[in-house]
């Protein structure tokens, strides 16, 4: 044990406290002070093997703490070890009933933590503050601050280094004694140890104060820690933390002007160094009626913190503002007309300014930018809401122009095809001929627009030839809606020449039309396709394909294949039978043959 080696020393000391010999216990001790989790677990079963609690030299006041704990915990394990083989079964059985719930809140460790301490009683204390020190667990943290001890507070203080939320519920349990001590935290001084932790504990401190005398003290103390020149990521989630909890403690009626310029500068100083950091600022400033909320929100538009933050500072007067800020860019920059458009969409906006804001619109979709489909989208939406009595048809145009002169428009080729408007046919077949978007594709089957059948029947024979044939990237589903030549050219695909596969995708789509004369083809198809390994997925998708032209139909074609197939394929069509039973995909909600069979 008087090795130079440490590990050498402490092989030894363990050696010998597993066969009882208690020399080894200084060592021991001073490891364990500095160990944490299962390393202190394993040197602290040793202790207790050697039978003994001999003092170990601290370094400094941070080991006298921990080693004070690590005392009272081993002794309490001596003198008790049966109750203390209760109290840790009690902490593991503690831990499922909050961790088995995905995404448990705060609240859950808190409420674990209560019932720990009342099950365990003030007995199991030592034990508790040895799992809430050494090894971090949350829910004995709770606990110790539910038990309601005031010695109890230098450890909760220590923890609050590592795990300040939890340690800040826990303080606040302590009732005012735990709040007296939070008040005392003072700010972490960079030229001492553990500045990280000093600032942490200090956060804590100003969380546990939310809505007590001292709180938005300790809170403005925290804003006002300098960012240190490295390593500055704790800094930040400290920051934010502190801006987060400001944010909780305040609202509209009762803001602190006192954080409105510290909160400001914290935003344009650091703001881009983090999404958190800067979502929470515009939070906070949201509860300030100040035009500088405003100006400093428009750097981060159009993210919703920012929308929020303008529109809380000015209320009524946002329009007018970002209308204004709109008159000065040449030409508006997509955050400034995205924000416009959600104030002009919103129920009191007044109509000078719907229609000042379709007007902008209108301009951005004929531009070459690449902001002028989200434009086009915008003011598709924009019309559609608009009482019947203030639509304009130079919106519309403008869309249909854009949809017809565009070859992938994106969402706003399916929304034109929902919107069904006048002209959106012609004008989808205009933007299917430039590039072939499957959207405005989507979009002629939707309206049945039979002009597109040439067009279409054409991307289905390039679809057979070629040698990627994606069922998604199919046009026999809408080709099957585009009147009776459409659906007469994609039953022609069903015949025996084409590939197993055209012809299942054809059966699909003519099914999907809700067209019964698919029906005898796929049962034909069926009788292709015994469903051996290599063909059962073919064939559950044939099925499916028939449940959608009529659910009743294809249960009973599948209950009678079922009857007379051979036992290796009797389960597998009862199966099928009874998915389609289930799950009734056409929606007949009835099965007579059910009864019958």
């Amino acid at each position: 044990m008087t090795h130079d080696r440490e590990g050498i020393a402490l092989a030894a000391a363990r050696t010998l406290a597993r066969r009882g010999n208690s020399k080894g216990v200084p060592v021991l001790a001073s490891a364990a002070v500095r160990a944490r989790e299962f390393a202190y677990t394993s040197l602290r079963d040793d202790l207790v093997r050697a039978g003994k609690t001999d003092k170990a030299a601290a370094k400094d006041a941070h080991d006298d703490l921990f080693l004070s704990v690590m005392r009272r915990a081993v002794a309490f394990r001596i003198a008790n070890p049966k109750r203390a083989q209760e109290i840790d079964e009690a902490i593991v059985r503690a831990r499922p009933q909050v961790f088995h719930i995905l995404g448990a809140q705060q609240g859950d460790f808190a409420i674990a933590g209560e019932l720990l301490a009342k099950e365990l009683g003030a007995d199991a204390r030592p034990l508790l503050e040895e799992a809430a020190l050494f090894v971090g667990e949350r829910v004995a943290i709770h606990a110790v601050g539910s038990l309601a001890d005031a010695s109890s507070i230098p450890v909760l203080l220590r923890v609050a280094r590592t795990s300040p939320r939890d340690a800040s519920t826990a303080l606040r349990a302590m009732g005012e004694a735990g709040l007296a001590a939070a008040r005392k935290v003072p700010m972490p001084d960079p030229q001492k140890a553990d500045y990280r932790g000093r600032g942490w504990r200090h956060a804590s401190a100003a969380e546990a104060l939310l809505g007590q005398d001292g709180g938005l003290e300790k809170l403005l103390q925290g804003l006002s820690e300098p960012r240190p020149e490295k390593k500055p990521d704790g800094w930040i989630r400290r920051t934010t933390d502190y801006v987060r909890v400001a944010s909780r403690a305040m609202s509209r009626a009762t803001a602190d002007p006192r954080f409105l310029d510290p909160t400001l500068r914290l935003l344009a100083a650091h703001g881009a160094e983090s999404d958190r950091l800067r979502d929470s600022c515009l939070d906070l400033l949201a509860h300030f009626c100040d035009e500088r909320v405003a100006r400093a929100a428009l750097a981060w538009l159009p993210s919703d913190h920012a929308y929020r933050a303008l529109q809380a500072s000015l209320g009524d007067d946002a329009t007018e503002f970002v209308k204004a800020r709109v008159r000065e860019a040449s030409p508006p920059s997509f955050a400034l007309l995205y924000t416009l458009w959600r104030l002009a969409m919103a129920p009191a906006a007044k109509r000078a300014d719907r229609d000042f804001c379709a007007k902008l619109l209108r301009e951005a979709c004929v531009a070459e930018a690449s902001t002028a489909p989200r434009a086009a989208h915008d003011l598709l939406r924009l019309h559609e809401s608009r009482p019947q009595v203030e639509r304009d048809d130079r919106d519309r145009l403008a869309v249909l122009q854009f949809v017809a002169s565009h070859g992938e428009p994106g969402p706003v080729a399916s929304a034109v095809a929902e919107a069904n408007w006048p002209g959106a046919g012609e004008a989808l077949l205009k933007c299917y001929r430039i590039a072939g978007d499957s959207r405005a594709r989507y979009g002629l089957g939707r309206l049945q627009y039979e002009p597109a059948v040439p067009d279409v029947a054409a991307a289905a024979r390039r679809f057979v030839e070629s040698k990627k044939q994606r069922p998604w990237a199919s046009p026999f589903s809408t080709l099957a809606l585009l009147g009776k030549t459409g659906r007469r050219m994609t039953h022609a695909y069903l015949a025996k020449q084409y590939d197993v596969k055209i012809r299942i995708m054809a059966a699909q789509a003519l099914a999907a039309a809700k067209d019964q004369s698919a029906f005898d083809a796929i049962v034909a198809l069926l009788d292709e396709r015994e469903p051996i390994e290599a063909a059962r997925k073919q064939v559950e998708t044939l099925a499916w394909a028939l449940a959608r032209a009529d659910s009743n139909r294809a249960y009973t074609e599948f209950v009678r294949r079922a009857l007379a197939a051979p036992k290796r394929l009797r389960d597998f069509y009862a199966g099928v039978a009874a998915g389609i039973r289930d799950k009734d995909p056409s929606g007949a909600r009835v099965f007579p043959a059910v009864q019958d069979d």
